[in-house]
């Protein structure tokens, strides 16, 4: 499984993307490891239907344990347990057309 792309740099901020099925295309330990280099804020753009109960609840745990400012930006959609994952945000954006279930 790779890991989610991290430490671009955007708006002052990292930025992570987490794209796909939870579980699948990534998990917790992979959302641990991309945001172990950062303390400041950062920005998760979120894109899936969901996936696996299990590691979307581990996800937010890991995602809540982080000290920095979370925003979490939806773009497309967050269902399931991704919308799980999307309440670990300090901030929660949705892009026009997004979709929350």
């Amino acid at each position: 499984m790779p890991p989610p792309r991290g430490g671009r740099p955007g708006r002052g901020r990292a930025e992570i993307a987490l794209s796909g099925v939870v579980g699948v295309d990534f998990d917790a330990e992979t959302v641990s490891e991309a945001i172990a280099y950062f303390s400041g804020p950062i920005c998760i753009r979120l894109n899936s239907g969901g996936g696996i109960a299990s590691e979307g609840t581990a996800i937010h745990s890991v995602l809540s344990e982080y000290r920095g400012h979370k925003t979490i930006l939806v773009q497309g959609i967050a269902a399931s347990a991704a919308s799980v994952i999307m309440m670990a945000g300090d901030r929660i954006e949705m892009s026009a057309g997004s979709t929350r279930v």
